[in-house]
This record gives C-alpha cells, structure tokens and sequence, in this order.
C-alpha cells in the first residue's frame, strides 16, 4: 500500500496547520479534519488526501509540494490566485494548479473534474472548458467556450432569473476549466430530470430523438403529485405546478435566446428545500446551468451536421425556434406572457454594457471588459434581443385576432 511520507520540516508545517483556527477550518471544509479526532488521525487523515485526491500514489513528491503551497496561499488569501500578464492566458483566470479538492462524491456529468473549495470558502464543481477538446475543437468559435458560460449566466441575471455562476480557470496550455459556484443551500436537493429513481414519468423521444416541452412539463407536475401528494395540499400542489411550470417556460426561453443547444434532460433539475424536520417547504426549477454550447459555438453547430446528433427540445409541432417557443408558452403556461413582456421591457439602452459588467463583476476576469468581447457577443446579443421582442410583437397581435 502506498504512504505518504513527510520530512521533519513539513511534519512541523502540518502541526502549525493543527494549531491554526483558519487553517482547521479549510481542512475541515476539505473534509480530513474533526475537532474530535486525535492529531495523529487528523494527520492521516490529510496524507490519505494527498495519496488520493492529490493523486500522490502517482505524482508523489510533487503532490505533497501541492498541498502545502495551496495551504498556505488559502490560510493567506480569502480569494483565488490569478493570472497576470501570461502571454497566453488571459488575465485574472484562476489558477487551477493552485485549488483544492473537496473530499465529496464527484459529481458526474461529461468533462467533470469534481469539486473545489475556493480561499473564498465556497464549493465550486469543475468542468473542462467545452469547445477546446473534441469534435467541438474542430468548430470556428470553439475558443468561446471560455467566455460563454459566464456571458450567458450574465444574461440570465441581467433579467432577474436565476443562473450558476462561473469563472474561468487554467492549468497550463492546453488545459482550460469552468468553475461553477455551487448554488445548493445545505437544507436543499437536487434531481436531475433524466434521475429514473426521482422522476414519477417516462419520457418518450419522436423519430428524431427529441422530446416535447408539453411532455416535459406534464411529466414534471405528475412527478410533483406523485411524490408529494399526501404531503402538500391540494391548493399547494396547484400553485408549485404553476410555478415549475413558468420558472421552466421562462429559463427555456432564455436558453432559446442564447442558443444554448445541450438540451439533454440532465441540463434541468428540481431543487427541493427541506425545513428543519426534513419536510417539503419549497421546490423550483434549479438555477440554470450547463450553458457552455451557446452563443457563436450553438449558432455554428445549430448549421452543421452536429445539430442531427443531439436532443432538441421542441413545441407540440416539432418546431424549434425561439418565436414558435414563446406562442406555445403564451398559450400553455400560466403567466408567461406577462413573465415575456417584462423580460423584453429590459433589452433597452446599454444593455450589452451591462451585461458585460455583469460577467465581469460575476468573475473578475477582466477580458469581459474588452472591446474584442463586446463587439463578438454584443452584435449576437442584439440579433437575438431583436428576434425575441418581434416574437413576444408578434405573440400579441396573434391573440388579438382570437
């Protein structure tokens, strides 16, 4: 069995570590400190971390060097290390190399590397940058896999609505990660619409391997009905549909707006908020997420023979465009044609401005601040703010005549 071995110097370092109130507490974050442990289990406890998570059975010496280097910048710092004047990385990226793994269950999901605890003292799940490996890296716009995720967050609260947080990080060239906030309260949970073990339907795909809004939502509300039903009254059932309903209509169309094309079952939850006696005080649609393939990349391969190979997320009609989307709505869901207008009543003035200085101020990073970043994603912004105002235009004019 591998050990992990430390000289006299370290051995001490991790005694003042021991002894450190900050230092306990980012080791107790990580998950191998306890107050009621003796020292010598709290010790093992961080050798078995840098054996596992620090992949000390193959990096040896080198991880041992990594864990007391990011120790000491987090005992040291409240934020994370950042780049600054790279030739290739842009500025204010974090520094992956200096991070910390949590001791938690890895999440899954394509690319991911796991969880990160900031110096900030929040829990961040990591991602490879879409864009910059596989088929994506063949695309155009495959660089804006960097920005993307930040941009479209920034769009999301721009509007009110509830998106992840990101930040962009680097190892070194060529390997570049997303960092997303973890947006779960402790009293809170959250399942995916692709968990069988949750859901209380079965989806059906067409032909084509697309699946229905309609469908999606009902199978929503019967999986609210059948798990909760004799825990929420009639009227509570009611009311929690109506509002899973608009929260989804609502982040769909936002998604529509910016092309985000990953459109799989597992880029959409239910959080379910618990009170203090384990039962059922709210439940939404999560916060969205997984919103990477957008923008520039999700209009290119929307154009390629890449559109035929993913899940698209259709009307009643089999229709995927954003004016189709926002009649169905208007039509289906309670409060979304208010919920529309309110939205579109935003996009006036210097909206790309402050959008930009939402993702700047979500990340720190100072490229948002850039002209190049403005004019690439400010033109694509207004294309689409234009086409979904001449929808919700139109949308009205329809109901009009009826």
């Amino acid at each position: 069995m591998e050990i992990v071995t430390f000289s006299k110097e370290q051995e001490e370092k991790v005694l003042g570590y021991l002894n450190s109130n900050r230092a306990k507490e980012i080791l107790e974050r990580l998950g191998i400190y306890k107050e009621s442990n003796k020292q010598e289990q709290n010790i093992e406890l961080i050798k078995t971390y840098i054996l596992e998570e620090l992949r000390g059975k193959f990096r040896g010496e080198t991880a041992i060097d990594k864990f007391f280097t990011s120790m000491d910048f987090y005992v040291q710092n409240n934020d994370f290390k950042r780049f600054k004047g790279d030739e290739y990385i842009p500025d204010d990226f974090i520094d992956y190399k200096i991070s910390l793994p949590t001791r938690v269950e890895k999440a899954g999901g394509l690319r991911t590397m796991g969880w990160i605890l900031g110096p900030d003292e929040n829990e961040y799940i990591v991602k490879e940058a879409e864009g910059l490996k596989g088929e994506i890296s063949g695309t155009k716009n495959r660089k804006d896999g960097l920005y993307n995720p930040v941009i479209g967050s920034a769009v999301f609260k721009f509007l009110g609505e509830d998106s992840a947080e990101f930040i962009p990080a680097c190892d070194k060239l060529p390997y570049y990660y997303m960092y997303s906030k973890n947006f779960l309260k402790p009293n809170q949970k959250m399942y995916k619409l692709d968990d069988e073990k949750f859901m209380q339907c079965k989806f059906e795909t067409d032909e084509n391997g697309n699946i229905k809004h309609s469908q999606i939502m009902q199978g929503i509300e019967e999986t609210i009905r059948k798990k909760y039903g004799k825990e929420l009254s009639e009227e509570q059932l009611n009311n929690i549909c109506d509002k899973l309903k608009l929260q989804y209509a609502t982040q769909e169309t936002i998604k529509k707006l910016i092309k985000s094309i990953d459109e799989n079952l597992g880029n959409t939850s239910i959080v379910v908020t618990e009170n203090q006696e384990g039962k059922v005080q709210d439940i939404n649609i999560s916060p969205a997420y997984d919103i990477d393939l957008s923008f520039l990349i999700g209009e290119e391969m929307l154009n390629n023979d890449y559109s035929n190979r993913i899940m698209h997320r259709t009307t009643k009609e089999g229709k995927t465009d954003l004016k189709s989307l926002v009649q169905e709505f208007s039509m289906t869901v309670p409060g979304y044609k208010e919920k529309t207008d309110e939205l579109a009543s935003k996009f006036n003035g210097n909206y790309v401005d402050q959008i930009l200085d939402i993702a700047y101020d979500m990340s720190g990073v100072r490229t948002f601040k850039d002209r190049t970043i403005k004019e690439k994603f400010g033109g694509f912004i207004m294309k689409q703010t234009a086409l979904f105002k001449e929808a919700c235009k139109d949308n009205k004019e329809k109901q009009k005549e009826f």
